[in-house]
């Protein structure tokens, strides 16, 4: 295993997706404010990542994790001079769109 990370049991009732995403990100670029519609967690692969989470600032390292919940608003940037690769699972449940610019 080369990562690992836990993520408490969300509350979620009905029917659902997991979706998992391998997103790169060239250097000096960056996603718009969103918001998930439904929780997730996020780990570095490769590259450095950095996250606003409601306004809170943090950056992550290889092999680093975080989890999103649907009120969050984040903003992801690659500051670095590498491609950035991370990976991304999410519960989805039905009917609910995965990302909403903000």
């Amino acid at each position: 295993t080369l990562y690992s990370f836990t993520l408490d049991s969300p509350s979620i009732s009905g029917g659902y997706s997991v979706i998992q995403q391998v997103l790169d990100f060239a250097p000096a670029s960056q996603t718009l404010k969103n918001r998930h519609g439904g929780p997730g967690v996020v780990t570095v692969l490769q590259g450095e990542a950095t996250i606003t989470i409601d306004g809170v600032e943090k950056t992550y390292k290889v092999g680093d994790s975080f989890s999103l919940t649907t009120s969050q608003t984040m903003q992801a940037f690659n500051r670095g001079t590498n491609e950035l690769l991370v990976a991304a699972s999410f519960l989805l449940p039905d009917g609910a769109q995965l990302t909403t610019n903000v």
